[in-house]
């Protein structure tokens, strides 16, 4: 060991290891991909396109050919996740239509 082994060794890494799972999905007409029941969004212009999903235990990339173009908290229950800045210019001005605002107009 003092003689072979012991010279070859190195310190362990500063983070521990993380399992990532890697998954190729392709994102929805509502600019969001699907993971276990969640739902992730991606910026609108990668509508239909094929994607690599990395998610480990926190944290969850999305990556357009090798670069990466989202990336979000790992929820571990069912629901969205919707980042204002991956929706269409129309959708996010929609979104701050308050119920109020909605009753004047209807008025």
């Amino acid at each position: 060991f003092e003689t072979l082994d012991q010279p070859a060794l190195r310190p362990l890494p500063k983070q521990p290891y993380e399992y990532v799972e890697i998954r190729r999905c392709r994102v929805n007409i509502d600019y969001h991909i699907e993971f276990e029941q969640h739902h992730y969004s991606v910026p609108h212009q990668y509508v239909g396109e094929q994607v690599e999903v990395q998610v480990s235990d926190h944290l969850v990339q999305i990556h357009f050919r090798q670069r990466q173009v989202a990336s979000h908290p790992r929820r571990h229950r069912p629901g969205t996740t919707t980042e204002a800045g991956h929706m269409p210019t129309r959708h996010r001005k929609h979104q701050q239509w308050t119920p109020g605002r909605l009753k004047n107009w209807a008025r």
